[in-house]
């Protein structure tokens, strides 16, 4: 004799209070689709970036070397970075605390670009040209920047290096002229780090 012979037929009823509290539950997660919050802007606009970077004659591009385990997160934070792990199956399970901004988790990009622009802020009187470049020119980990002239290129590259050298470091040089990049080979560990593009492309 099966279940549905001894019991007949059910039907599963939920409670009027139940009901009504999942569905404004499920009426707020409609409204926060619809209209998602955001972080407050630290970045510029994609495309803003892109146009400006387009516009110079002179063109270099790098990214940050592991730029989000550059930043500490506030020792009191820490607790809701942890994670459990053991080495084999029989090994007892230990409890870490992530202390540094971890990739994945929902404020990430906000906390590492943040800390980009407070960089950039407070460093403005004695970088100001780096600086607007951290300020105007960078999108996550990528700078694209550039200028109209060599000479001004080449002197914002150690500038920049200069800036953030604190904890970031900037790696992958990427430039349409060459001369540009030898200030950024010299601090390199490698020069394969380094790429020229020959293709001079205008608008």
């Amino acid at each position: 004799m099966d279940a549905y012979t001894l019991t007949g037929k059910m039907s599963v009823k939920f409670p009027r209070g139940a009901f009504e509290r999942t569905f404004s539950i499920f009426r707020g997660l409609i409204k926060l689709l619809r209209n998602p919050i955001t972080w407050d802007e630290v970045q510029d606009d994609l495309f803003a970036i892109l146009l400006r970077f387009r516009s110079h004659n002179t063109e270099v591009t790098s990214d940050f070397q592991k730029m989000y385990i550059q930043v500490n997160v506030e020792n009191e934070d820490r607790n809701f970075q942890k994670i459990l792990w053991r080495d084999n199956p029989s090994s007892p399970i230990k409890t870490y605390r992530l202390c540094t901004v971890t990739y994945g988790t929902a404020s990430a990009s906000y906390l590492a670009t943040r800390v980009l622009k407070q960089l950039a802020m407070d460093e403005s009187s004695n970088f100001p040209k780096a600086s607007e470049v951290l300020l105007h020119n960078c999108y996550v980990d990528d700078l694209l920047f550039g200028a109209d002239t060599l000479e001004e290129s080449e002197k914002l590259i150690p500038e920049l290096q200069e800036l953030c050298s604190g904890g970031f470091k900037l790696h992958n040089w990427c430039s349409n002229e060459k001369s540009v990049l030898e200030g950024a080979i010299k601090t390199e560990d490698s020069k394969n780090s380094c790429e020229t593009i020959d293709a001079k492309l205008r608008f």
